[in-house]
C-alpha cells in the first residue's frame, strides 16, 4: 500500500491511514482504511481488504453453493481451502457501519467505499475471482491484482483527500444504535403482534 500511494496526485496530507483497525462493537478488522475530507469537505473513508493470494481456482459444486448463497473460491495459497470471495470481507464492513449500527456514519455523514488488493496474484485467462455470479459483489467492492497498482490509485483518488483525523474518530467513536430500516422494521412487527393479540 505504501507503494499505491506514492502518486503526487495523492497528497501526503490525505494519508490517515489506519492498519489492522478494529470496528467498534464487532469483531471485523480492517486491514487498511484511508480516511479524510474531500474537496466538498465531505468525510470519506476507502476499506481495503489485503490477499496475499498467488493462485486461486474455482470451488468444486459451484452451483449449489450458489444456491446456498455461499460466495467461495478455492486458493492454493491457503493449501487448496475454501474461503471467502476476496471482496466479500471489506463489504462486510461497509454494511456493519453504514447499513446497521454506527450513528455518525449516518449522521455526518461518512462516504465510504472498499476493494480488495491481491498483491501477490496474477489472474488467468478465466479468472475464478471475476466469474458472472460475483458480478453484484464486484460491483460493491472491486478487486484490484498485483498489476493494478495504478488502477488502484484510480479508484483511490476519485476521492481526493486533505486532512482529517476526525473522520476516524467519528468511525471509532460513532454511537451504535439500529438503522431506520430495522428500528422500523421492528416497530411494524411490533405493531402487527399487538393487533394479533387484540
Amino acid at each position: 500500500m505504501q507503494n499505491v500511494l506514492l502518486d503526487s496526485e495523492i497528497p501526503d496530507s490525505s494519508e490517515i491511514v489506519a492498519i489492522e483497525f478494529g470496528i467498534p462493537n464487532t469483531n471485523k478488522r480492517v486491514d487498511f482504511i484511508l480516511t479524510g475530507l474531500d474537496k466538498a469537505n465531505q468525510h470519506n473513508a476507502v476499506i481495503v481488504e489485503l490477499k496475499r493470494w498467488s493462485k486461486v481456482e474455482p470451488s468444486p459444486y459451484v452451483d449449489q453453493l450458489l444456491e446456498a448463497e455461499i460466495i467461495d473460491v478455492q486458493t492454493r495459497f491457503s493449501h487448496g481451502q475454501r474461503v471467502v470471495h476476496a471482496s466479500l470481507p471489506a463489504s462486510m464492513v461497509i454494511r456493519s457501519l453504514a447499513l446497521n449500527f454506527n450513528a455518525n456514519v449516518h449522521e455526518i455523514p461518512i462516504h465510504l467505499e472498499s476493494c480488495a488488493y491481491l498483491h501477490n496474484y496474477v489472474p488467468p485467462e478465466d479468472d475464478p475471482i471475476e466469474q458472472h455470479y460475483f458480478q453484484s459483489l464486484l460491483d460493491e467492492s472491486p478487486v484490484f491484482y498485483r498489476s493494478d497498482v495504478k488502477k488502484l490509485r484510480k479508484f483511490i483518488k476519485v476521492h481526493p483527500y486533505r486532512d482529517a483525523k476526525q473522520t476516524l474518530y467519528y468511525i471509532d467513536n460513532g454511537v451504535i444504535r439500529p438503522s431506520k430500516s430495522l428500528q422500523d422494521a421492528l416497530s411494524a412487527m411490533l405493531r402487527g403482534k399487538g393487533s394479533s393479540f387484540s
